[in-house]
Parts: structure tokens; C-alpha cells; sequence
């Protein structure tokens, strides 16, 4: 799914990067399903030191759907 969404990346890249997303508290990922519990997507939020337009810290971030 994740090579759906950030088509430019490479494998290499996903792998490194899911496994710092997976040791990070400040990161979550959950699966999407159907009625028939068929994954159909994922999303992936953060917390955020800075995000652009907000003052206060840390900020969730919507980072893939």
C-alpha cells in the first residue's frame, strides 16, 4: 500500500522508514478494512514538534492516507 502512495520511493527506503515508524511512540498506523475485514488502506499519523500555522507543540499530523 505504501508503494501506492509514495510511488517515487523504493523499497529500501519503505523498509527503513516503517522500521523507525514502528519504534517511535510518537507515530501510529492502522489498517483500514472493508465488511469483510479486507484491507483496503491505512493511515498513518504523528506527533509533531512544528507544523506550519500552529503555535503550540507537539501537533498530530495526518502524514499518509
Amino acid at each position: 500500500m505504501r508503494n501506492d502512495l509514495y510511488r517515487t520511493l523504493d523499497d529500501e527506503y519503505h523498509t527503513k522508514e516503517m522500521e523507525k515508524i514502528f519504534g517511535d511512540e510518537a507515530w501510529h498506523c492502522q489498517f483500514i478494512e472493508d465488511e469483510n475485514r479486507k484491507k483496503i488502506g491505512f493511515i498513518a499519523l504523528s506527533l509533531r514538534n512544528i507544523v506550519d500555522g500552529c503555535l503550540s507543540s507537539p501537533v498530530a499530523y495526518l502524514e499518509g492516507l
